[in-house]
């Protein structure tokens, strides 16, 4: 009785060893373990004992199928190993992904707190600057206010100086009158004391006369030297206030130069916040690919999924999990007893036709798993369709982000043109303003300034622009238009991977 417990424990080992179940094979193996106990029944009598003898050869024939098998079982453990490393490779690589985004994340923060930092330091120079030049123009301004009234000043003592000198003409005419009168009284006084010397009134008259002529000529060198001393006094006056003129147009031309400088600091400034924009735009665009390799991480995710489901169900598919389970775990102690069973000369023969029926149930499973792998196939290949149809259906997406781009960038030029002009208006008028510049209020010289204003950072600034967001045949539209192409590549090789595992 022990024997035929063992040979009934063999046979039903030898069918949960089976790679797949059918119910053709469960009905044979039925037949065969009723037709196993009828012999056992029969077993008491020595006929019996010679018809187990006879299936020693089929108990042969289960060993050798029973270690086709194992080897079965240890080429699936095997490729189920190749899988689980395919899976850590993958979640290595994954983990880098996640590292390298945490770094351009962090590096972006970074940019960005640098580019806040060093845009306050800017606007705190530039409103310096704007201050200092307010002060010089309003300095500017009372200078010229001081300017205009010492060309009053000057003016009144031009007024002052003509008159005196005009005065002075006058005195000095009258003094040749009374030079002419004086004369002409001595011609009279000698022709009055040679003809009338006997005469005492008429010379006391004649002496009176001399005596006023006298006075008069005095008081006309008095008015005379006093003219001349008006004359020096303006004269002081006049070198005083050319004097004040040349500080005034030294002061003007040190502001002037100080506004030289302020905008030489202004364009520095101007420079420097456009170094900053350019790594600012360079730490985007880094951030945008972190974001294409997460979007890809995300894709490689899901076609994981998808390839261990696939896997899962094809698994569950060939092998059921209870005989999968049973398999493994039974497998040691099966070798032991199959080698017990070879050993024993009584059922030799009852292990042969159980290793007919392996063969038989083994053939048509393998049946049932091309059966299944014809019918997993088209279902990777949609799966890979699928794939790519999405791949084509967010393509229109990215083209129309990258047609908003463009119209963003146009409406930035025609913002930068508007700035321009403006810029313009105001340094013209600015010109217009200042009496030493009026003269070079040219719209050529107007134009040179603004372009050494804000001119070369735009013209440096709009290439960096025009390769960041340019059209798909420029150096940034070849490489977004790369980044795209490689998402449906990647989904593709998920898909022929996924169908190859299947």
């Amino acid at each position: 009785m022990q024997r035929c417990a063992l040979f009934l424990a063999v046979l039903l080992l030898a069918a949960c060893a089976a790679p797949c179940s059918s119910d053709e094979a469960v009905d044979e193996l039925s037949a065969a373990k009723a037709g196993v106990l009828e012999r056992i029944t029969k077993a008491a009598t020595p006929q019996a004992e010679v018809d187990a003898l006879g299936d020693e050869q089929a108990l042969a024939d289960l060993r050798a199928q029973l270690i086709a098998a194992k080897a079965d079982a240890l080429e699936r453990a095997a490729e189920a190993a190749k899988l689980q490393a395919k899976v850590d490779v993958l979640e290595g690589e994954q983990t880098k992904i996640a590292k390298r985004l945490d770094g351009c994340q962090s590096k972006l923060s970074d940019a960005e707190e640098k580019v806040k930092e060093t845009g306050d330091s800017t606007a705190r120079a530039l409103s310096n600057c704007i201050a200092r030049a307010e002060t010089c123009k309003s300095e500017v301004e009372a200078s010229q206010e001081q300017l205009q009234k010492l060309k009053e000043q000057t003016g009144s003592c031009k007024a002052d100086t003509a008159s005196t000198a005009a005065a002075l003409q006058k005195a000095k005419e009258q003094a040749a009158s009374c030079q002419a009168e004086i004369s002409n009284i001595e011609n009279a006084l000698e022709t009055a004391k040679n003809q009338a010397a006997s005469s005492d009134v008429a010379l006391q008259q004649l002496t009176e006369l001399a005596s006023s002529c006298q006075s008069g000529a005095a008081g006309t060198e008095a008015a005379l030297q006093k003219a001349k001393e008006q004359a020096a006094s303006c004269k002081a006056d006049v070198e005083s206030t050319e004097a004040a003129l040349q500080r005034v147009k030294d002061q003007q031309a040190a502001a002037q130069a100080e506004a030289a400088k302020l905008q030489a600091a202004v364009a520095k400034l101007r420079s420097d916040l456009s170094a900053l924009e350019a790594e600012a735009d360079a730490a985007r665009k880094d951030a945008a690919a972190g974001h294409a390799c997460k979007v890809s991480l995300k894709q490689v995710d899901l076609d994981l999924e998808a390839a261990r489901a696939a896997l899962r169900e094809a698994e569950e598919a060939l092998l059921p999990p209870r005989i999968t389970r049973l398999a493994r775990s039974a497998s040691g102690r099966l070798a032991d007893r199959f080698a017990e069973l070879q050993a024993s000369p009584v059922y030799g023969d009852a292990a042969a036709r159980a290793a007919h029926l392996a063969r038989t149930a083994s053939a048509r499973a393998a049946d049932l798993a091309s059966t299944v792998r014809r019918e997993a196939g088209p279902v990777a290949a949609a799966a890979l369709e699928r794939s790519r149809e999405l791949a084509a259906a967010a393509r229109p997406h990215a083209e129309a982000a990258l047609a908003r781009g463009r119209e963003l960038a146009d409406a930035a030029a025609a913002h930068l043109r508007g700035a321009r002009d403006e810029l313009a208006a105001l340094v013209d008028a600015k010109m217009r303003e200042v009496p030493a510049l009026a003269p070079y209020a040219d719209p050529v010289v107007v134009q040179a300034i603004v372009y050494g204003v804000m001119g070369a950072p735009l013209l440096l600034l709009l290439p960096l622009l025009s390769a960041l967001l340019g059209g798909p045949r420029r150096g940034g539209g070849a490489e977004r238009g790369g980044a795209a192409g490689r998402k449906p590549a990647g989904k593709a090789a998920a898909g022929k991977a996924a169908a190859k595992r299947v």
